[in-house]
């Protein structure tokens, strides 16, 4: 049988990976700060039992929040307060601070990320050239109809795209493409790495 080892303890490890019996295990440092961020005894029992009841109270009060903000008149008055002349000026100017600018620029990155891994696979590479470089990737239409199914579903593009993209699902279609391919399919109607023999190594030869 396994003792405690802390010294001057006689009792018995009941938590032999710590080495220590129930009564020093309470008194750990990271039990401590927990007895006192819920202002609870070192009892394990005790403050154990308490920290389920406290979190089945927070499941129970996430689900009635989200009830109550599904709700349509709640959701009316949500858009009259945030259609407010007031909160416009105070988000654009919010907008232009230097932390929400990180935090945007942030943002988009790890959507982008989301839907190219998707389609380019990982690491995502050019469909058509293997470029591997993040920042010049993008999402190409295979038939080639972006502008008009962009019109369909109201995207400009960009992140507003992306999420639409993640909103459906991820849907076919799609492929990941450089930007330097995607442009001269886009106004040439070919790709220099796919038209007379070029290859995806052959960058430099330039065939018009």
């Amino acid at each position: 049988m396994k003792m405690c080892s802390v010294k001057g303890c006689k009792r018995r490890a009941v938590y032999t990976t710590k080495g220590v019996c129930r009564r020093h295990y309470d008194r750990l440092p990271r039990r401590r700060e927990y007895a006192k961020k819920y202002k609870k005894t070192w009892g394990y029992r005790k403050y154990n039992k308490d920290y389920c009841k406290k979190k089945r109270l927070d499941q129970k009060f996430k689900k009635q929040q989200e009830k109550y903000r599904q709700q349509p008149e709640v959701k009316r008055h949500k858009r009259e307060y945030y259609n407010q002349p007031k909160w416009k000026g105070y988000m654009k100017r919010y907008a232009r601070t230097p932390k929400s600018r990180k935090k945007q620029r942030e943002f988009r990155r790890k959507i982008k990320t989301i839907i190219i891994t998707h389609y380019g696979g990982n690491p995502p590479r050019c469909a058509c050239c293997g470029e591997g470089h993040f920042e010049f990737l993008c999402i190409d239409h295979i038939n080639g109809d972006g502008a008009e199914h962009r019109r369909k579903i109201g995207k400009t593009g960009g992140i507003q795209f992306y999420l639409w993209l993640i909103k459906n699902k991820f849907p076919t279609g799609f492929r990941v493409l450089c930007d330097n391919c995607n442009n001269s399919l886009g106004r040439y109607g070919y790709c220099p790495h796919r038209r007379r023999g070029g290859n995806e190594r052959d960058k430099t030869r330039r065939i018009y």
